[in-house]
């Protein structure tokens, strides 16, 4: 089964059409949403949130960053691993609620290559 992802807009659609998935939100924004379970070992760390939002780094010096934390992160191992394993057997969804305009450079695209590729 595909590792996926969607915003917190494309969610209710995505819970409806896949009904047997497994949703984890990865993102800093509490949600509350019965079926949605939060990671936050995926978080990016408040240093690195602010320096992006800030505009103090561009998104390639956040991407290099956010995966040096990640990859260093023993809590964030163990759930790309258990992500990685589960997505064999069902669909597993990625959640951030960034909107369309930002989906682009959400890091919820760096932990699925994350996923992919350790």
């Amino acid at each position: 089964m595909p590792l996926r992802e969607c915003n917190i807009e494309q969610l209710k659609a995505a819970m409806e059409d896949y009904p047997e998935a497994a949703f984890y939100a990865v993102c800093r924004k509490p949600l509350f949403i019965q079926g949605l379970k939060v990671i936050q070992s995926f978080w990016p760390n408040d240093r690195l949130h602010r320096a992006y939002h800030r505009g103090e780094i561009d998104w390639i010096e956040y991407i290099i960053e956010y995966k040096a934390q990640i990859t260093a992160d023993v809590k964030a191992k163990a759930w790309i691993s258990k992500i990685r394993s589960l997505a064999k057997s069902q669909a597993v969804f990625l959640v951030c609620v960034c909107c369309r305009e930002e989906e682009e450079r959400c890091h919820r695209f760096i932990l699925l290559e994350l996923i992919g590729g350790l």
